[in-house]
């Protein structure tokens, strides 16, 4: 069962529908700590409920990430091409969540392209009002490469949840991937005070530029090929192709090796 300051939490916020503001006062708390901990008791609630309590909570319709409960969009997965991606778009409590994944890149439920907790007011300011997938994963694209790039010009970023400095980590090629389509190249970002986390791939850095969303609107479906090592202008770089299928167009993008901040974008190169 939940520790019960936890339980507590839950209860207030969701069942007496208490501000935080007003748990704060109750359970004499900052009102920044509870948001995070009622990040923290979600994911605790739903451990729980995926685990001991997964036969009550699969009868009772609460396990948003089983197969029934993702639905097929319109979007072509961008890193394999080869089949639409399957989405999750709740707004409600007790479980706010955007999320996409793809059955072809990640069979499994638990591994995701891509996806937030709508609890927090960040990613909940970020999609606004947008109801469809597209609109949804572009702000979240775009809104998100902007916090990392800030990150990495600055070496500095404020934790999402709490405000609190984090420490941010550029993964390098040499760490191998979990998985084929999984690209070790990207940002970590994670926050000791409060345990949040977040990260993205160098492939998700390239998507969120304005040439590779002009290239994937004008290529629905499309593919994204791992990065690789290359020397550009004298200087250690990655570059990411982005190839239409069938393939009759393609764009380059290269990125500094350190700071992974885009330096060229160049169409119709050869693959």
């Amino acid at each position: 069962c939940l520790p019960e300051q936890t339980a507590q939490l839950l209860v207030e916020r969701y069942i007496h529908e208490s501000a935080p503001a007003e748990i704060a006062e109750k359970m004499g708390l900052k009102t920044g700590a509870v948001a995070v901990r009622l990040q923290r008791a979600r994911l605790s609630l739903r451990r729980l409920l995926r685990t001991h309590l997964q036969a009550e909570a699969q009868a009772f319709g609460l396990l948003p990430l089983e197969s029934s409960a993702w639905e097929e969009t319109r979007i072509w997965c961008p890193t394999c091409g080869q089949g639409r991606l399957l989405g999750l778009y709740h707004k409600a409590p007790p479980d706010p969540r955007f999320a996409l994944r793809c059955p072809h890149c990640h069979p499994d439920l638990e591994t995701i392209m891509a996806g937030v907790d709508l609890a927090l007011p960040y990613y909940a300011s970020l999609l606004g009002s947008v109801k469809t997938y597209r609109p949804a994963y572009n702000r979240l694209l775009t809104g998100l490469a902007a916090f990392y790039s800030q990150a990495l010009q600055t070496r500095s970023a404020g934790c999402l949840a709490c405000g609190r400095p984090v420490v941010i980590h550029v993964t390098r090629q040499a760490e191998r991937p979990r998985s084929p389509v999984q690209e070790p190249i990207g940002i970590r970002i994670h926050c000791s005070a409060c345990d949040w986390a977040t990260n993205t791939s160098l492939r998700g850095l390239v998507m969120a530029l304005p040439e590779a969303q002009r290239f994937w609107r004008e290529n629905p479906r499309m593919r994204a090929h791992p990065a690789q090592e290359i020397e550009f202008q004298g200087a250690p770089a990655y570059i990411t192709r982005l190839e239409s299928l069938p393939g009759a167009a393609e764009m380059a993008v290269i990125s500094r090796r350190d700071t992974l901040a885009p330096v060229s974008v160049q169409a119709n190169v050869p693959l």
